[in-house]
């Protein structure tokens, strides 16, 4: 009787029913996989598993196929299948393990070995035997001890089969690499599973090898270790998925580095602490802003920045204990919630300034990080709230905008917040907006005040900049040039400004307007601290071919003190342009009169405040010696403000050169001031100065 017919009759068939059974177990994880990985946003690590799990069904259904057939042509069909899903089962499982590993780079190797995966499974269709065998010669039935018969080829391997298996030793070295690099990188529970993966399938492999070369009549066993290692695979990526979501739940409450409440678990804190809350019953919220902790960071590194911010975390803690929730809401912020269990709100701020001392007094110890130790300090702001009726956003924004005040206030002070500030702020971002628009609007203009000398002939004007807002009217300079400054608008508006400087100066030359002098324009340490301000100068001159000595630069001490060796350089640039220097404000700020003999100055101009009270403590002694340094160097030197005939002399007397103020004119549109040129208004002489104009701010 046939052996195959016999088995038929009497034995237990198990092995292809199974082969079919882990088939459907493998296309059913690989489809569970699949839908996992789209779900978190196509992750192309669940992308490559559910693919090493389909080829596997593969393999499974061509050997259980092949074992069940009764020729040769149809157990090499069979064969044909199982071979395409070995295939590229290989080139699938070197793409997951790369993904769980994190293999860097690995683009080009895929590619490499998907080409060979390609060829291969190409000769394996068009080849008589495929490329698994060179050869087939006959078929036998291996009969189990239950009395299974599996039809077995009598064939001789093909060139194929070798070059598969020898790609597939170089792809487990390779992998037993990158285990170890999972190992050493602290994931040992993910290195364990991957480990025993990779030694299950490759003593099944080894077997499949001894089957195919004759050396073990035996079915092959990979098909049952392949599901078993897809189970074991697929819990190990459900609790690592597990894992990852308790992470990112972490991640979104608890700041990384301090392990404190970050700012979104403060806020919802903050939420659950107001609704719950006894009606009537005030709480409050303190936010702290360690003060210059860039310093520590540009200085002394990262590493030593994070430490310190642990440490104040600590600090916060101690002073907070279980009477509040400390939060990191910012890179060097920090909040403590109180809760609202203060029947009065002048209960709550008493309560809350207390506590708010003790954090700036924390703070204020030293802090010893290994061999150094740093002083530190904060900006404190602190805000009250009323339960059932504040939110929780307003009440942190409320707090911010006390720690704003703390830090314009000269920073390690405690600022409670009061109404005013929030108005301020509004009418800040109305100026910020509506700066923003200002040009298009056409709302700035250039006012020009002339200088003149101790003649009264005209040396020159200053440009100075004003903007009447649509919104909110004649905003003064005083207002929104810091403001300009702070949000970078500063550029936009300063190149503007000398664009139309230049403009003019190139107009009233051509128009022959009778302006003898120089225009100045007045530079911020922003614009002058800007890698490209000395190129878009020199466009600006080229444009509008712009004369050595008819443009004069404005700048103030402390954009030359900021970085005085980069100053120097960039005004000996400008000077060797034909542009003038002046050097605005002298004397409000860290003036030396060694300031003055470094720069490549031209002129230097004396701030109104030392006119205003020269004869007040040593202004008059202090103005007679700038004076002096100016005739010594060549400098030229500047009174502003100049209000009446008494100022213009004594100051005269004194030293100065040059003088600017309402005595001669006031700051003027274009109009009006070429129409004060054409009358020739300045006085000749210092007998027949006119009568002051009202004193008021310029």
């Amino acid at each position: 009787m046939d052996v195959g017919l016999s088995s038929s009759i009497q034995g237990i068939a198990l092995v292809v029913p199974g082969y079919f059974i882990c088939a459907g177990i493998l296309i059913y994880t690989a489809i569970l996989s699949a839908v996992l990985g789209m779900y978190r946003q196509r992750d192309p690590l669940y992308i490559a598993f559910a693919a090493t799990c389909l080829f596997s069904a593969m393999i499974s259904v061509g050997y259980a196929s092949a074992y069940s057939m009764d020729s040769v042509a149809g157990a090499v069909a069979a064969m044909r299948v199982a071979t395409t899903g070995a295939l590229f089962f290989l080139l699938a499982l070197c793409v997951f393990v790369g993904l769980y590993t994190r293999a860097p780079a690995m683009a080009p190797w895929y590619a490499s070995l998907g080409f060979l995966v390609t060829a291969i499974a190409f000769a394996d269709q068009v080849l008589p035997f495929g490329a698994r065998y060179a050869a087939v010669r006959s078929f036998t039935y291996l009969l189990t001890p239950w009395g299974e018969s599996l039809l077995l080829l009598d064939a001789t391997p093909g060139i194929g089969n070798v070059v598969f298996r020898g790609a597939s030793v170089i792809v487990a070295v390779w992998a037993i690499r990158r285990l170890l690099a999972l190992g050493r990188g602290g994931k040992r529970r993910d290195a364990l599973v991957l480990a025993v993966y990779l030694a299950v399938l490759f003593a099944a492999s080894i077997q499949g090898a001894m089957v195919e070369f004759a050396a073990l009549r035996a079915f092959h066993w990979l098909p049952i270790a392949l599901v078993g290692l897809a189970m074991l695979m697929a819990a190990n990526l459900l609790v690592r998925m597990r894992e990852q979501n308790v992470a990112l739940g972490r991640a979104a409450r608890e700041d990384e580095l301090t392990g404190l409440a970050n700012r979104r678990a403060l806020l919802a804190q903050l939420d659950v602490g107001i609704a719950r809350a006894e009606p009537g019953t005030h709480g409050g919220l303190i936010e702290c802003d360690l003060d210059h902790f860039k310093v520590v960071n540009d200085g002394l590194g990262h590493e030593v920045g994070d430490a310190l911010l642990r440490e104040v975390a600590a600090r916060l803690r101690a002073c907070a204990g279980e009477r509040a929730v400390v939060a990191r809401v910012g890179g060097n912020a920090f909040a403590l919630e109180c809760a609202a269990v203060h029947r009065g709100e002048r209960e709550a701020r008493a309560a809350l300034e207390v506590t708010a001392r003790m954090v700036a007094a924390a703070l204020s110890v030293p802090f010893s990080l290994g061999e150094r130790t740093l002083g530190l300090t904060a900006s404190v702001g602190v805000v009250t709230f009323e339960s059932r009726s504040a939110e929780a956003s307003d009440v942190l924004a409320r707090a911010n905008l006390a720690v704003e005040l703390a830090k314009r206030r000269g920073r390690n002070n405690i600022q409670f917040f009061v109404p005013q500030m929030r108005d301020d702020a509004a009418h800040r971002f109305r100026i910020v907006e509506g700066l923003r628009h200002a040009l298009e609007r056409g709302e700035l203009e250039l006012r020009y005040q002339p200088l003149v000398d101790a003649g009264g002939r005209i040396l020159g004007a200053e440009s100075l900049l004003r903007w009447r807002c649509a919104e909110l009217g004649d905003v003064s300079p005083g207002v929104f040039i810091p403001i300009a400054e702070e949000t970078g608008l500063i550029h936009v508006i300063g190149d503007w400004g000398m664009r139309t400087a230049c403009e003019r100066i190139a107009a009233w030359r051509r128009d022959r307007a009778g302006f003898p002098g120089y225009l100045s324009v007045n530079v911020s340490p922003w614009q002058l601290g800007h890698p490209e301000f000395v190129a878009r100068l020199k466009s600006v001159l080229a444009a509008h071919r712009i004369q050595p000595g008819e443009l004069t630069l404005e700048v103030t001490e402390s954009a030359v003190l900021a970085d005085r060796n980069e100053a120097v350089a960039k005004l000996s640039e400008i000077r060797a342009l034909g542009v003038k220097v002046a050097l605005d404000d002298f004397g409000t700020g860290y003036s030396s009169l060694a300031l003055v003999k470094d720069l490549p100055l031209d002129l230097v101009k004396v701030d109104q405040s030392f006119v205003r009270h020269m004869e007040t403590g040593a202004n008059r002694h202090l103005v007679r010696m700038i004076g002096a340094v100016g005739s010594e160097l060549g400098i030229g030197v500047v009174a502003e403000g100049v209000e009446t005939v008494a100022e213009r002399d004594a100051l005269l007397a004194l030293g100065c050169t040059a003088f600017q103020g309402f005595l001669f004119a006031r700051p003027m549109p274009e109009a009006a001031f070429l129409e004060w040129l054409a009358a020739g208004r300045a006085a000749p002489g210092p007998a027949n100065l006119e009568a002051p104009a009202p004193t008021q701010a310029h």
